[in-house]
């Protein structure tokens, strides 16, 4: 199986199309001068770029999970977040389109400072990772996480 990525590099887009058995090198090589975002005093810009990634097949029992083991503990909004930055990408892609913050907050109805509230929790549980690349233009790259199964949880 083969695909096509979008790679961001220096505000210039170009895509590369390559086989599923080089994913894990390309992710390597997409994610240089990328950084995993650990200060939560960070605040995104409206205007910040990101995209996802998803790391592990999320099945329909995962979103089942999500909302009867999850919910109850985390609430809503970290839920409705992690459901959003999963429709950014279609069914088999590994590696969403760009997309820019606005979006997600205005889909979302939040603030900025909702959506760091929400992206910690979901942190924190191990549903997704946050990198971040700081240069002439910031961008985010989200890394989605299955959560555990009913049995594990």
């Amino acid at each position: 199986m083969s695909f096509v990525v979008l790679i961001i590099q220096e505000t210039q887009y170009k895509f590369i199309k390559f086989n599923t058995d080089d994913y894990s090198i390309y992710i390597n090589v997409f994610m240089q001068g990328y950084k995993l975002e650990k200060d939560s005093d960070i605040i995104i810009d409206r205007s910040i770029d990101y995209i996802v990634i998803n790391k592990s097949i999320i099945t329909e029992e995962d979103k089942k999970i999500l909302n009867m083991l999850y919910l109850p503990i985390i609430g809503p909004l970290p839920i409705m977040l992690y459901n959003m930055l999963l429709n950014d990408l279609d069914k088999l892609q590994l590696v969403s389109d760009v997309s820019i913050h606005a979006k997600l907050l205005s889909n979302l109805h939040i603030s900025t400072s909702e959506l760091m509230e929400a992206k910690n929790m979901l942190e924190a549980i191990g549903l997704l990772k946050t990198y971040i690349k700081e240069d002439m233009v910031n961008n985010y790259i989200y890394e989605l996480y299955s959560p555990v199964s009913a049995h594990e949880f």
